[in-house]
Parts: structure tokens; C-alpha cells; sequence
């Protein structure tokens, strides 16, 4: 026994404080395997399908906890005008069930009312912790898409402007001046842009032909308007810049409502209206407003052009002398390279003939003291403009790609007024995209590009209602170094289809219109009012059973084709009863009457009969009278 607690003695010992037999006995533990299920999205908010305010949130909840930096990335959603990331609203991280599981997206701007959005987080990008890609279709495989929709609820209020500058009355405005117009709520951008002068006595009448145009948002998207005129107004002249009722609108259709009273009455009522008189001369000192690239960029391409813009027109002639780009061995001049000026002269292109060094600095200057605009005041009231970047330190070989686009491959209920975006990787070559970039069956025409990596477009006419069409990017779309993309892109997706009223009239054969008639559209019912007629709002294009019927008359039954131009159902006459089918009705019922009889009869002979014996037949008792117990009777009283 002594010797046996020694050697469990021993042992601890070994445990305790190691050595060969404690090694031999507990296995070193390793690293967890790590987790390959991809993640997925729980749950979405607003929710696939539903209608929510224009205040609303993004929110998709996940399965597992993710990486913050790559989700964010992989997010993206559209309105049908324009795409936006999440660098276009603040994003903050919950935990639901797991640590940073739910992503919360709050847009800058509010979404335009009416309007339907398409979320999309990219399967190729979001991964959670252990890089496991998203399973968007949950198929168990992860690198596919998590798409939804929602639609943002509509505001019958008419659109309003909020705010105008210059303010109505305002003098001494300068020359230069670019005329602002908020609205109160989403504008549709070219109908807008068509809809407004700006005149003074005395000179022409200018529009959008006259100058630039571009829009912005304040607290919607497309609510702020900015026209700058070319070249400058005249100096002490009152102008009247008019916005015609009739014929703009917001992104619902709905016509201005100039004079503020809650109703679109049109033109002359509520046209808007802002008067100002310039100032007596031009005092105003230009500024530069656009540097590309920008200052203290980075990794800019040797190929890379310069770009200025100002914020006003200018006297090229001044500012081809001022301009120069420094190296700091060498300097650079206009007659360096080439410059291409905007058709009004209030900003230029520049580029080198030859192209720029690998991994340096350089400066962009212009002279204010040369530098003027055309009634000769000083860019900057004097002041040089300088910046500085920096070119990448080797060359490009990678060839770009497409992030994003709008809409996304797949998408349905595309506007049929969609503004197209494509975003590439970098920058690229305006031309080679240009040409590369095309629609199915349509004309791609307002193409912008709000960057050097961005472009957007759209179509000379609307889209056809329900139709299929693809948005395709060909190879020959290049960087500013000549590389091309990989492969073709083509995004395929489906115009929303047609939503209209359908309506109708219900008579009788004297053309006596029929009330509380019962008209059934598929799934849909309504009455018809005092005069027979009837209608059904917001009804998508399809084909439907069309069935009618009212008291004291013959059901109509038809199948109807609802679409565009196809609203109306027509005059629908109902035939009476005639007595052949009344009496037919009634013998009918007498029938279904007497039958019922007949059945019941036959059920109630069918019934169980009482067990034998319960009314079997027994013989009299038998009473024996004694003969003194009978009273003698007549005869006629015996039977």
C-alpha cells in the first residue's frame, strides 16, 4: 500500500511540475480550425417589399460577426437617377445577437418621395472575420449578392421653392453671378432644366443653352438647382428669372406650386419668379473652384491632365500667360502641351506633351497678378493659386475594373427613366469608355462624368414598359495608362411595368346606367357608383378575368388585357333575366326542393327497425267469474 501511494504521489508530481511522463500524458492543445460557413443576411430593414417614410434607415443584420471595413465597401444602393455608396451617409455598427452582426446605414439625404430603392451588398466583397464571403441566396456557398427593395412613401404635396439666390429684390448683384433654387422636394433634372428664363431689358433671353447646369442635394437628391450663365450678365440691368409651372415637375409628377398656396394651379398662377439688379460694374474677382487632380493627391497617373475650373468667365489669353506646372527642375508652360477650354471660358484642360515623371511632386500654379477675367479683375484679387501631388512611383499595369453599377445585374422594376452608373476602379480614359459603353435597343445620350471614375447617363427616350435590356461595357474601355478591362460586363434587368387606372361603364340595354353592379378584376372588387361606372387605381398590366354581375341580371365574364393605353374596359351592357331562364331558375329549385324530400323519405325507411320480440304477440289472461258474480243483462245489451 505504501509503495502503491508513492507512485500515485509521483505522478502528481509529474502533472504539477512536468517532465517526460506529464508530456506524455496531456496533448498539447492547437489552434481552433477555423469556421468556413459563410455568413448571411438575417434579416433587412426596411424590409423587401414595404413602403416606409423618406427618413428611413438601411439595416441588415448578419448571421455571424463581420468586417466592418469590407461590408461598408460592399454597399451600395439606387434610386433609378443616381447610385450612391455608404461614403454618402454615416454608418454605425449594433449587436444583436453577435458583436458588430448589425450594420446601420443613415443617408445624408432624405429618399425622394415616391420613389423605390434598390439595396445591394456585393457577395464578392462583404466577408465576415474569418474572410468566409457573404451567401447572399443562402445556397451555402458564399460570393453571391444580398439585393432587396423597398419603395419610399409618396407626398401628394406639390413641390414649392424653398430658397433663391439672388433673393428677389436683391441689388448690386455681381455679373458673374450663378443663380440657386432650392425646391422642397426630388426634381426630375432635364424636365427642370428646360423649364426656366432668365431676361432683362434689353438682352437676349437666356436658357440652358446659354450656359451650365447642374444639380445637387440639400435634403433631397436633385432638389437644388444652380444655372451659370455665359458669358456674364449686363451691368445695372433688373432681370427676371422665371420658372414656368406647366411644365416643370417633381419626381412624381406633381407641377410646381409657385405662389405657395398647397395647390399646382399651372402657369401664369404659379410660375416662380425672383427679380435683381447686376451692379454698375464688374467688380467681382475671379476664384478657382475645381483643381484636378486635387490637392495633395497621391499615386496620380503620369498620364493624368490638369483641370481648372473658375467661377467665372475668364480672359484665356491671361490665364494660358499665368499657368504654369513646375517639376522642381523644370517648369511647364501652355505651349508644353495642349489646353482645351469649356464653351465658356470659365475653366481649361491641360495636357503635357509628354508624360509626367514617375514618383514625383508637382505644383500647379497660376498667377493672380496675370491671370483676369474679361472686365480685367485679378484671379484671387492678386493672390498666386498654388497646390501640389504626386504621381505614382511606377507604372500602371493593372487592369481596371468595374465596381458598381445601377442598376445591378438582375434588377427588376427598373424606371424606365433610369439614370445609368457605371464606377470603375480608377481613373479613366473619357473617350475610350465612351465609345465602349452601350444599351439594347437604345440611344445612350447626357452623359456626365461627376469624376474620373465615374459615368453616368441615360436614354434619348424612355425605356419600354416590362422589358428586358442589358447595359454592356465592351473591352475597349481603358485607363489613363492604356490598360484595358479583363472582360465584358453585361448587366441585365427589367423595366417596371405599366400602373394605371382601369375604368368602365355598366349599363343596361336602354343604356340606363347600372348602380351597385359588383365588378370583380381578378382578385379585385369594386361597385359601380349611380351612374354605372367604375374604375380601379394602380392596377399593373397583365391580363385579368373581367367578371360582372348584378341583381336581376346575367353574369358577364370576359378576359381583359390592362397596359399602357389599354386602361379602359369599355361600355359593359348587362341582359335582364328573361322568364324562360326565371322559370327555368324556379323549376330548378323545385327540384333541388323535392329531391332534398325525396332523400330524407328514403332515410327515414332506412331507419333500424326494433329488435325482434319487442311487440310479439301474447295470448289474453283468462279471468274465471263465478255464476253469482254476473249481473243478468238484457239482450239488447250484450253485443
Amino acid at each position: 500500500m505504501v509503495r502503491v501511494g508513492q507512485f500515485v504521489v509521483a505522478i502528481l508530481l509529474a502533472l504539477v511540475l512536468g517532465g517526460p511522463f506529464a508530456q506524455a500524458s496531456l496533448p498539447v492543445p492547437g489552434p481552433a480550425p477555423p469556421e468556413l460557413t459563410p455568413p448571411w443576411v438575417v434579416s433587412a430593414s426596411p424590409a423587401g417589399g414595404s413602403t416606409v417614410s423618406s427618413s428611413a434607415i438601411i439595416e441588415a443584420r448578419f448571421s455571424v460577426m463581420m468586417n466592418r471595413t469590407a461590408v461598408e465597401a460592399s454597399f451600395g444602393y439606387g434610386d433609378g437617377y443616381f447610385f450612391y455608396t455608404a461614403k454618402e451617409g454615416s454608418v454605425t455598427w449594433a449587436s444583436a445577437a453577435q458583436v458588430d452582426d448589425t450594420f446601420r446605414f443613415d443617408p445624408r439625404l432624405e429618399f425622394a418621395s415616391g420613389g423605390v430603392i434598390a439595396a445591394r451588398l456585393d457577395g464578392s466583397v462583404a466577408v465576415d472575420e474569418e474572410g468566409n464571403r457573404l451567401d447572399g441566396n443562402r445556397d451555402g456557398i458564399g460570393g453571391d449578392d444580398y439585393t432587396w427593395m423597398f419603395s419610399i412613401a409618396a407626398d401628394p404635396t406639390p413641390p414649392r421653392v424653398v430658397q433663391a439666390e439672388p433673393v428677389s429684390g436683391a441689388s448690386n448683384v455681381s455679373i458673374s453671378t450663378t443663380i440657386r433654387i432650392i425646391f422642397s422636394k426630388a426634381m426630375t433634372p432635364v424636365v427642370a432644366e428646360g423649364s426656366f428664363t432668365l431676361v432683362a431689358s434689353g438682352a437676349p433671353t437666356l436658357t440652358k443653352a446659354n450656359g451650365t447646369t447642374w444639380w445637387s442635394g440639400t435634403r433631397f437628391p436633385d432638389d437644388t438647382m444652380v444655372f451659370d450663365p455665359y458669358p456674364n450678365l449686363g451691368t445695372l440691368r433688373e432681370y427676371r428669372f422665371t420658372i414656368f409651372a406647366n411644365t416643370l415637375v417633381d419626381r412624381e409628377g406633381h407641377r410646381l406650386d409657385g405662389n405657395g398656396n398647397g395647390v399646382a394651379q399651372g402657369s401664369p398662377i404659379d410660375d416662380f419668379q425672383t427679380r435683381f439688379t447686376t451692379e454698375d460694374a464688374d467688380r467681382t474677382a475671379p476664384t478657382v473652384w475645381y483643381r484636378y487632380p486635387a490637392r495633395n493627391a497621391t499615386d496620380v497617373l503620369p498620364t493624368t491632365p490638369i483641370a481648372i475650373g473658375f467661377t467665372e468667365r475668364m480672359n484665356r489669353t491671361s490665364v494660358e500667360s499665368g499657368f504654369s506646372l513646375i517639376d522642381g527642375g523644370s517648369v511647364l508652360g501652355i505651349g508644353d502641351g495642349n489646353a482645351t477650354w469649356t464653351p465658356g471660358l470659365d475653366g481649361f484642360v491641360f495636357r503635357p506633351a509628354r508624360t509626367l515623371d514617375f514618383g514625383a511632386s508637382y505644383t500647379v500654379a497660376l498667377s493672380g497678378a496675370i491671370a483676369r477675367d474679361e472686365a480685367g479683375n485679378q484671379l484671387n484679387g492678386g493672390g498666386e493659386e498654388r497646390w501640389q501631388f504626386a504621381t505614382a512611383s511606377q507604372n500602371d499595369t493593372l487592369p481596371p475594373r468595374i465596381l458598381w453599377t445601377s442598376p445591378f445585374d438582375g434588377q427588376e422594376n427598373v424606371s424606365r427613366t433610369q439614370r445609368f452608373t457605371v464606377i470603375f476602379s480608377e481613373p479613366m480614359n473619357r473617350d475610350s469608355v465612351q465609345s465602349a459603353i452601350g444599351l439594347t435597343d437604345n440611344v445612350v445620350v447626357d452623359i456626365r462624368w461627376p469624376n474620373e471614375e465615374t459615368i453616368e447617363f441615360a436614354t434619348s427616350q424612355p425605356m419600354a414598359y416590362r422589358t428586358a435590356h442589358v447595359l454592356f461595357v465592351r473591352t475597349t474601355a481603358k485607363d489613363l495608362s492604356g490598360n484595358s478591362i479583363v472582360q465584358s460586363e453585361q448587366i441585365r434587368f427589367v423595366t417596371e411595368p405599366w400602373r394605371g387606372t382601369v375604368f368602365g361603364r355598366v349599363e343596361d340595354p336602354t343604356g340606363s346606367g347600372i348602380a351597385d353592379a359588383r365588378i370583380q378584376l381578378g382578385t379585385r372588387v369594386v361597385l359601380t357608383n349611380e351612374t354605372g361606372d367604375f374604375s380601379f387605381e394602380a392596377v399593373e398590366q397583365g391580363t385579368y378575368t373581367l367578371v360582372v354581375s348584378g341583381d336581376g341580371f346575367e353574369t358577364y365574364t370576359r378576359d381583359v388585357v390592362i397596359g399602357p393605353e389599354q386602361g379602359g374596359v369599355g361600355t359593359i351592357v348587362l341582359r335582364p333575366l328573361t322568364p324562360g331562364s326565371t322559370v327555368a331558375l324556379l323549376l330548378a329549385a323545385t327540384g333541388v326542393v323535392l329531391g332534398a324530400i325525396a332523400i330524407l323519405f328514403f332515410l327515414r325507411r332506412r331507419r333500424a327497425r326494433p329488435k325482434e320480440g319487442y311487440e310479439t304477440w301474447k295470448p289474453a289472461k283468462v279471468v274465471v267469474m263465478e255464476p253469482g258474480e254476473v249481473e243478468k243483462k238484457d239482450d239488447d245489451e250484450w253485443p
